[in-house]
Formats: structure tokens, sequence, C-alpha cells
């Protein structure tokens, strides 16, 4: 039982720990993914190009160079989740611990969702 306990405890801190690392390398520098498909690399390449996300000041908020809006970050298990929503459209920023990136964009008025996959660096390096 105390193993059992253990390896729960130990789980938890590695998720945790994954989030704050994300968290601790900000800005990023994203770019379309070109390992996709060439005719979702040349879309994503001729709607957003590149991005900046930028953490803001309170560490709950992510500024996008690519719409200049801010985005409040989420709890997710594995992924650094940010959001953005007024009444026409929502916009979701998803980065995982391999610094993939989906930048989506949800319209709930048509129903119709466009996403980008897109990779980043931070800054930091």
């Amino acid at each position: 039982m105390k193993s059992i306990i253990f390896f729960i405890y130990t789980m938890l801190f590695l998720v945790n720990s994954a989030k704050a690392d994300i968290i601790n390398k900000f800005p990023y520098v994203c770019v379309c993914d070109r390992s996709i498909n060439t005719f979702q690399y040349l879309a994503c390449k001729n709607k957003m190009g590149s991005t900046l996300l930028e953490l803001q000041s309170d560490n709950i908020s992510i500024k996008n160079s690519f719409d200049e809006k801010i985005y409040q970050i989420q709890e997710d298990v594995n992924t650094l989740t940010a959001i953005f929503f007024n009444k026409n459209y929502q916009s979701t920023i998803s980065l995982n611990e391999n610094l993939s990136l989906l930048f989506s964009i949800f319209y709930p008025k048509y129903n119709k969702e466009w996403s980008y996959k897109l990779k980043c660096i931070s800054t930091k390096q």
C-alpha cells in the first residue's frame, strides 16, 4: 500500500514539475511544424507564420504575438493550456513538454474550428 501511495505521489510531482519547467522557460518562439503534411504546413505558414509567447508578470496569463491577445492559463495534466474567448470565438494554445504547440480557433456560431501545429523553442536557451 505504501508503494502505491509513493508511486502516485511521484507521478503527481513529475507532472507538476514538467508544467513548472514549461513556465520557467518563457518566452517561446514558435513556427509552423514542417513535420506535418504539406497542405497543413502551408496553411499554417500562410495564416500564422510564427508567434512569440510571453508569460505575463501575473504568471497566470500569456500574450500571443500572433493575435496580440492575452490568454488565461488553465490547469491541465500534461500540457500548458491557455484560453482566450469573447462572444465571437475561442482561441486555445496547448503547449506540451516536447514544446509542440497546437493553436486552435473555434467559432461557435458556425460550429467551425481551425487549428495549426507549431514547434517552439525557448528564447532562454
